[in-house]
């Protein structure tokens, strides 16, 4: 685990109920691939310039979490590669209503696939689509 990601996943899960996320100084280039030859490699890493963005709003702003790989969640709405996702989704009520959205940060991130701007927007328009009409 990378010592930024370890930091934040120790304060989430093992110590504290609140903290600030502060954007990690360094970020790693990416693999050339996930083989068990490059399991104990060091990853190449560079320093972080830009920080983090605030897409929607601004300053400083507190929540719950929820997210993760836009790929996934994207599949999870359209039943893309299992046809029963959308179900399992509504039945176990996984995706946040309207009023729980109010407590929400979503966060994402994208996977190794490195999808197409056309792509990342459809996917971005559907999730865009699922909140609005929860």
């Amino acid at each position: 685990m990378l010592p930024y990601t370890k930091e934040y996943f120790k304060k989430y899960f093992l110590e504290e109920n609140s903290f600030e996320i502060i954007f990690s100084p360094v970020w790693y280039s990416d693999r050339e691939n996930y083989s068990i030859k490059e399991v104990g490699k060091p990853r190449i890493s560079h320093k972080e310039t830009h920080g983090y963005e605030t897409l929607n709003g601004n300053g400083k702003v507190t929540g719950k979490l929820y997210g993760g790989c836009l790929e996934s969640i994207y599949d999870a709405f359209t039943g893309a590669i299992f046809p029963d996702e959308p179900t399992v989704y509504e039945k176990y009520e996984i995706f946040p209503t309207n009023e729980e959205w109010k407590e929400k940060i979503l966060f994402l991130e994208t996977s190794e696939e490195r999808s197409t701007p056309e792509v990342l927007e459809k996917m971005l328009i559907e999730l865009k689509k699922e909140i609005y009409s929860i």
